[in-house]
């Protein structure tokens, strides 16, 4: 999603399967807030892989779209620079992910306001590929 964080223009992913939207040290060493990470809660996040969590930024400014918000971030040791909306924010919103739309739509006091994803091709590193004429998904 294009969004701003903290003033400042930031390709924001969702990931439904992140349980806390998280941001890598670089990403916030970029926008120039590193310095208020609260590090009384470090630890460490698995999943993909392993990365230390160095703490948490709260309230952060948030804008999508129309969209304004205050977000909280677990800030990961890693190279990469990087901010993902995790599910933590998006139950806290009341989101809902509108795959027709290519869309997320906020409930709650923000009334169903929606923000569009951004076009594949737009996402930095990220390669085009063709859409499939038919998909399918299976879960078991």
């Amino acid at each position: 999603i294009a969004s701003e964080i903290a003033g400042r223009g930031v390709d924001l992913m969702v990931d439904t399967g992140a349980q806390l939207s998280i941001m890598s040290l670089p990403m916030a060493q970029r926008l120039g807030i590193a310095a208020h990470i609260d590090h009384s809660e470090m630890g460490v996040a698995s999943g993909v892989g392993v990365a230390l969590i160095l703490g948490r930024l709260r309230g952060l400014p948030v804008r999508m779209g129309q969209v304004e918000i205050a977000m909280d971030f677990g800030v990961l040791h890693i190279k990469d620079s990087f901010a993902m909306l995790g599910m933590d924010q998006m139950q806290r919103y009341r989101c809902v992910l509108d795959l027709d739309k290519r869309a997320i739509r906020f409930g709650g006091d923000l009334r169903g306001a929606e923000v569009a994803f951004m076009a594949p091709r737009v996402l930095r590193g990220v390669r085009p590929q063709q859409e499939p004429e038919e998909a399918s998904c299976a879960i078991s």
